[in-house]
């Protein structure tokens, strides 16, 4: 099989994923079932560097936000979910540090969220998925203490 990225390309989205980036598990609800869906992003003011993720990793989508402020700066938002997040995730992985355990977290969580099409999913399996979100929402607080 041949590697799309190169080593390179893949350490410096780590860094940048590392620095600016985040990953969050967003529960939604469809009809008959609840859903819990991964996502990833790196947030920046910087549109080259956003288009770079875009461009070089060939998936997700770019949004602007411009700030209402004027001491602030408009800025961009490389976004990516699901099964693409999850393969971003495991091309980067060696390469992570200070969120190395949350991609973990999350890698976990795709492993045990993959679609069951066609049923509803049972209360334990919804139960499941919620115990992610909340160990995301917990790795992902600020202001942790330090020991």
């Amino acid at each position: 099989m041949i590697e799309l990225y190169t080593e390179a390309e893949k350490a410096y989205l780590a860094g940048l994923f590392d620095g600016e980036g985040s990953i969050s598990i967003y529960k939604g609800s469809k009809k008959r079932r609840k859903n819990h869906t991964l996502w990833l992003d790196i947030t920046n003011t910087n549109y080259d560097v956003i288009d770079w993720c875009k461009k070089t990793f060939r998936m997700g989508s770019i949004r602007h936000r411009k700030e209402q402020k004027p001491n602030r700066k408009s800025y961009f938002r490389w976004l990516v979910s699901a099964a693409q997040a999850e393969n971003v995730l495991c091309k980067i992985l060696p390469y992570l540090i200070i969120k190395k355990e949350r991609a973990e977290v999350a890698l976990k969580f795709r492993a045990l969220n993959k679609p069951k099409l066609g049923r509803k999913l049972t209360t334990q399996e919804i139960q499941e998925r919620e115990d992610f979100r909340f160990l995301m929402k917990k790795l992902n607080r600020k202001g942790k203490e330090i020991i």
